[in-house]
């Protein structure tokens, strides 16, 4: 077997099983969703306090575009809430290089899984970076030291 046949099916390997792992994610959230509305509302007897910021619009809320949510963008790049920003980077860096549709064969269902995961550990860092990059809280608030 040829270096780069062996490269091909490791990879394979690797996007199917991220493939997988993703798909257990979003079935876990909609089995969640589902479970929720089946228990009708919910009147909590005090509301939990929400920052002004965090506070959604309506029109926001009901947007199936919306971002990814910060546990969502954790189990993405499968990473423990506590995880530092080299964390972040290594883990970004390991799924983005192994899930580029360009290391498939053109037309390919590999090369269209492996676009879907791409996009999702790219949208998963864009949504983490915020939270862990000082510098970038920093620069959001204009707090300059």
């Amino acid at each position: 077997m040829s270096t780069g046949r062996r490269a091909y099916d490791l990879l394979r390997a690797y996007i199917g099983h991220h493939w997988e792992r993703l798909e257990n994610i979003f079935e876990a959230d909609a089995r969640k969703e589902l479970n929720e509305y089946l228990r009708g509302p919910q009147i909590p007897s005090e509301p939990p306090p929400v920052p002004d910021d965090a506070k959604p619009s309506a029109d926001v809320a009901d947007d199936p575009t919306k971002p990814m949510d910060v546990a969502t963008a954790y189990k993405v790049l499968d990473l423990s809430p506590d995880a530092t920003l080299s964390d972040l980077k290594a883990a970004y860096n390991r799924l983005f290089e192994r899930s580029l549709p360009t290391n498939f064969p053109e037309g390919s269902e590999e090369r269209r899984k492996a676009a879907a995961v791409h996009l999702r550990v790219q949208e998963a860092y864009e949504v983490l970076l915020p939270r862990l990059d000082a510098r970038l809280k920093r620069f959001r608030s204009l707090d300059i030291e």
